[in-house]
Formats: C-alpha cells, structure tokens, sequence
C-alpha cells in the first residue's frame, strides 16, 4: 500500500473519515513542524457505508472542495485506510534482509491474513527494527487489506487532482500523533509503564486502541447512536462502559491513562466527567498545543482533536518509504 519515494520538507495528510475529509498540511523546519493549511468538508450520508466507499462521485465532489478549502500547491499526499479494511501480522526475519527479499518471503504469510485470490489482496510491510532479545532479528509488520478498499480511495484522490504517496492505516496515524506528542502534553502518561488507551470517538463510531512499548497492542471498533443525539451523560456512560470492559477482558491491568481525540474530544467537559467516572488520567489530544497555528487559521485551535489522523498522515510523509 506504500510507494517509493523519500522524506518532504512539505507534507499533506487527508483523512477520510465516515461523516468529514479532514486535511493538514505541514511544513519541515528546524524546529520540527509547522502547520501551514487545514480544511473540513462534511460528507453527505451513505458516502461512506461501513467503511467503504459506495458513492464514489460524491467522495470525489467532497475531496474538490477540500482541495479549494486548503488553498495549497501540494498534490502528494498520505492517505490511510479504516482499521476495520485491513488485517496485520508481526514477523521475526533476519536484520540484513534486503525489502525486496522480505517481500518475497512476506507473499505466502499474506494468505494466511486474507484467504483471496492475490488479484485481490494488497499488502504491505514496515520494519519495527530489532528485536529486543536476538538482535540480529528484526520485526516486521505485515499489513493487508481488498484491493478494491484500496483501489477506491486512491481513485477518487486521483480524481479530485491529488496523487497519493502512501496510503497508511488510520490506527497507525493515530500512533504516530500520540508517540510524538505525549511526552510532550501527557508527560506523565507517556512515561507510564502501563497500557495507554486512545478512544477515537466520531459522530457514529467509537474506536479503542491500546499501546504498549509504543506500538498498538489491540483496537475495537463501535457502531453507536450520533453525538449530537444524546446527552453528554449517555457519552460518558457509553465510554466508561467500554474502558470497564477493556480492563475486564484484560485481568483488571492497570491503565496509565485515557487519550481522547476526535468529535467527542471537542465537547466541553466531557474529559473531566469521564476522568471522574473511570477513576484515570483523562487527557484531550489536541495537536495545535504543540504545532502553534498561524493566525489566518486560529479558529480551528479547538478543533485539533479531529485532525489528529490527517496529522498522522502528514508526519507519516517524512519518513522514507520502499516499493
């Protein structure tokens, strides 16, 4: 699912979620990053059905009011599929394998992830580097998801006028915010040796995603009611819910702390109710507590909880990538 192709000094992530195209651009300084262009487009219903496109003039229409919204001359970028689209495997091969050698010894391990004609499968790995104990070893992960998940998204990028560099997985977007931005704004929930849990709540989705040592370690996908059609008490209740069945599942293991991004993350006081309920650090992700926002585009600081995926897949862009 990944191109060839080296690190930008200028990057552009689009995430399409189920109800939004969200999209930012960042620019490589010396400092680190900085945020050059955001933009929203809402997506008309039934766009996107269970993950998947089934309107695909639609997405194309949303993706060319996106691309006027930003005002930017970028036309790469970095994508991402829905978790729920894609199965993964972590791999033990020796260190001095070249790509080209672990692709060919990754083909047959693709069929035991998805049973499908090759035709139909797309796959791609990603060095974890070495394995703690035998260092001669390296992990591997092994991503594959249909074709046609693949195929659809970067069809209607192409059509809407963007080429797509990579096309990631938006758990792994989410991966990437939270590795770079917690010890910076959770200090002491990144330092924690304990599990950490992210909850991505969108309008009709609720995500949860463990990490441990850095790496995602387990996720679980929701469908739910709308935010907009309940209480914040009936969003508390739902979430508690889940994380008391998380720790349930997990023999009671102590959690270092709650990481909320997304719509639900917006909603004023939501944080602090469910930190009182589930008795955890409860921390809102917002990533333009760290990269400052320029003042034409200030209006969006609160609404950083919902780029956290398209940041992802903007960093994801200055990383080198292989064939």
């Amino acid at each position: 699912m990944q191109r060839f192709g080296f690190a930008t000094k200028r990057a552009l992530g689009i995430d399409i979620a189920g109800d939004a195209i969200h999209a930012v651009e960042l620019l490589a300084n010396a400092d680190g990053y900085t945020v050059t262009g955001l933009a929203t487009v809402q997506l008309p219903n039934l766009v996107i059905v269970d993950d998947q496109v089934s309107d695909l003039a639609a997405l194309v229409k949303a993706l060319e009011q996106l691309r006027k919204r930003i005002t930017t001359s970028m036309h790469q970028v970095v994508a991402a599929l829905p978790t729920s689209q894609v199965a993964s495997k972590q791999l033990f091969m020796s260190a001095d394998l070249t790509d080209a050698a672990i692709a060919e010894k990754l083909e047959a391990e693709v069929e035991t992830l998805m049973p499908l004609p090759s035709a139909e499968v797309c796959y791609d790995f990603e060095s974890l580097g070495a394995d703690i104990g035998t260092p001669d070893q390296q992990r591997i992960l092994l991503t594959a998801s249909r074709t046609l998940s693949v195929d659809s998204r970067i069809q209607a990028l192409e059509r809407a006028g963007f080429e797509t560099l990579v096309m990631d997985v938006n758990s792994q977007a989410m991966l990437r915010v939270c590795n770079h931005l917690l010890p910076h704004l959770a200090p002491e929930i990144s330092a924690s040796p304990y599990p950490i849990v992210v909850l991505d709540m969108g309008a009709e989705t609720l995500q949860l995603m463990v990490i441990e040592h850095a790496e995602i370690s387990f996720t679980e996908r929701h469908n739910r009611n709308a935010i907009g059609a309940v209480c914040i008490a009936a969003v508390v209740d739902e979430i508690t819910s889940r994380i008391d069945m998380l720790q349930s599942h997990s023999g009671n293991q102590p959690l270092a702390g709650l990481v909320m991004i997304n719509t639900a993350a917006t909603l004023p006081q939501l944080a602090e109710a469910v930190g009182q309920q589930i008795n955890l650090p409860v921390v809102v992700l917002n990533p333009f507590e760290h990269f400052a926002l320029p003042e034409r585009l200030s209006q969006h600081q609160q609404q950083g909880p919902i780029f956290v995926v398209a940041m992802g897949l903007a960093l994801r862009s200055f990383v080198p990538w292989h064939r």
